[in-house]
């Protein structure tokens, strides 16, 4: 999904990993293997990274049963999904695409491509993007 803003040409992307299915155990994202993506086409961006907004993962929790009761009793955690105690949260905000764990950047002769690793299903991250100098 992308929204551009015409008065500064800056622009929002926002790349969401979906399926319809779970993915094979050993992609399957938890708090010990985030996952490995094979599937997701680079994107190319004309312009420049400026940051990236937010990128998220939901997780499964590698709990024992007594933890997962423990963590859906008690009140609302900022790391747990309200009802489901056996999915957790993993997020960052406002980082440098240097730092991003789901992407990383290949300049090309006119652009560059992000290329998406450890992006299972159930990730999602937002880069805000602005022309270059030259455009």
């Amino acid at each position: 999904v992308t929204r551009h803003n015409p008065e500064s040409h800056e622009s929002v992307l926002l790349v969401a990993h979906t399926a319809f299915h779970h993915p094979p155990a050993h992609e399957e994202p938890s708090e010990e293997h985030a996952g490995i993506t094979h599937d997701i086409p680079p994107l190319c961006v004309e312009g420049e990274i400026d940051e990236v907004i937010f990128e998220g993962q939901i997780l499964r929790r590698n709990s024992s049963r007594q933890e997962l009761e423990e963590a859906s009793s008690s009140a609302s955690q900022e790391n747990v999904v309200t009802g489901m105690a056996d999915f957790m949260v993993r997020m960052q905000q406002h980082i440098p695409i240097e730092q991003s764990n789901f992407c990383h950047l290949v300049q090309r002769t006119k652009s560059l491509e992000a290329l998406f690793h450890h992006f299972p299903p159930g990730s999602v991250v937002v880069l805000k993007t602005s022309l270059s100098e030259e455009a």
